[in-house]
């Protein structure tokens, strides 16, 4: 991260942003639309959800990268610093990288979705999407298009989840005991699955911990161990399982790091998918959630 803060860097960056500034700034007084800064591709969705086209939003993070690990270019900065408003989780106001890149591009309005979490699991999202909407309803006009937009699809998450965890059952993966990475737990549980033991970074562990997760895991007929991509470590999963003699699954804490699955529900569905296939379920299929969403948000311009 260092190199990019050389003075001829730091030089070429101020310029671009007073540059970029000048061009939002024409912009507004032509009335064009706002841009809004999400801290996720969760918040990006949301942001979506509620009418916001995909040209509004800059999205901070990179879904498939560790948020507190990701190093932000100076092009990052810069297409931070055309949004008015920057909303993220309550966990990224500790991040160091976050604030760095918030203070360079010169964010003012900050705003935190105070809600905690994993919002891969459907009733921390729904609450998220509801918390969204309130946070930007003083913020920007139409605030009951926003409501109504909000209630529809905390509706929807809600009917989707509850189609999946069926069809976890239809599949017998319920009570299945597993061993997954922490930041998979929250998901392993909302699913059905019985997190019988869960694991860190491998970095985080003392030299005897992986020996009595093992022995743990293979006391409690572990069937698969559930990895989290975000955590960029493919080691020591790899090596449960290996010891283990049994599958590892990769699954995404974040909807868009998997090819074709930019959404929330359609990350679901990936992750379940491998979930249900290393388990010998080939050709399993998590797409019906697709008949549940007659309530999707029409792609209209913001008003």
């Amino acid at each position: 991260m260092q190199g990019w803060w050389s003075p001829s860097a730091r030089s070429a960056l101020i310029v671009c942003i007073i540059v970029l500034f000048c061009a939002v700034w024409s912009a507004g007084e032509a009335g064009q639309s706002v841009i809004l800064g999400a801290g996720s591709s969760h918040l990006r969705e949301v942001l979506r959800d509620l009418g916001f086209p995909s040209a509004q939003v800059v999205t901070l993070v990179p879904p498939a990268q560790c948020p507190g690990h990701f190093d932000v270019s100076p092009a990052e900065i810069v297409a931070l610093a055309s949004s008015r408003i920057l909303l993220i989780h309550p966990w990224q106001q500790q991040l160091a990288n976050l604030k760095r890149a918030i203070d360079a591009a010169g964010v003012r309005d900050t705003v935190v979705v105070d809600v905690p979490g994993n919002w891969m699991v459907p009733e921390v999202l729904a609450a998220g999407v509801e918390q969204t909407s309130a946070a930007l309803v003083g913020r920007i006009p139409n605030p009951e298009m926003l409501r109504e937009r909000a209630r529809k699809r905390v509706e929807e998450v809600r009917r989707i989840g509850a189609w999946f965890q069926e069809k976890t059952r239809e599949y017998g993966l319920a009570g299945m005991p597993v061993l997954c990475q922490v930041m998979q737990e929250p998901c392993v549980q909302w699913a059905g699955l019985r997190a019988v033991a869960v694991f860190g970074r491998a970095e985080s562990m003392g030299a005897d911990e992986p020996f009595r997760l093992i022995e743990s895991a293979r006391g409690a007929g572990v069937r698969v161990v559930v990895d989290n991509l975000q955590s960029g470590d493919d080691r020591i999963g790899a090596r449960f399982a290996e010891d283990l003699s049994v599958p590892r699954v990769v699954w995404s804490n974040f909807p868009g790091a998997f090819p074709g699955a930019d959404r929330w529900e359609e990350t679901i569905a990936e992750n379940l998918r491998r979930l249900a296939e290393a388990l010998g379920h080939q050709g399993a299929d998590f797409s019906g959630y697709k008949d549940i969403m007659t309530s999707c948000v029409p792609q209209t311009p913001t008003p």
